[in-house]
């Protein structure tokens, strides 16, 4: 499912947060749906998710990003953004850059 909703998002661009776009990828895999549908009511009538979507709007503007995905690293000094976008395609200065947080 998680795969599913990442190429629904990246290389279809549907939005993954509506739930009727995730029964119908749910559906797509063979999910039984009465199952799924009673999960994710069970999910939503608990506010999870709302709580969810507040605790990382919160952290994200607190860390100052934005975007998927974000990776913080929390190293022996504290927690601290990494800036994973400078490095795309760049392996060995990606590598770099974390030996270098360990260090």
């Amino acid at each position: 499912m998680l795969e599913a909703i990442q190429s629904a998002h990246y290389q279809h661009g549907l939005d993954v947060s509506n739930i009727g776009v995730l029964r119908d990828l749910a559906s797509e895999l063979s999910i039984d749906i009465d199952v799924y549908q009673s999960a994710i009511a069970r999910f939503v009538n608990d506010n999870q998710i709302e709580e969810q979507v507040a605790i990382s709007r919160q952290l994200m503007s607190q860390w100052g990003v934005q975007g998927f995905p974000t990776l913080i690293a929390e190293t022996t000094s504290g927690l601290k953004a990494l800036p994973h976008l400078s490095f795309y395609n760049q392996i060995d200065k990606w590598q770099a850059e974390l030996n270098a947080l360990i260090a």
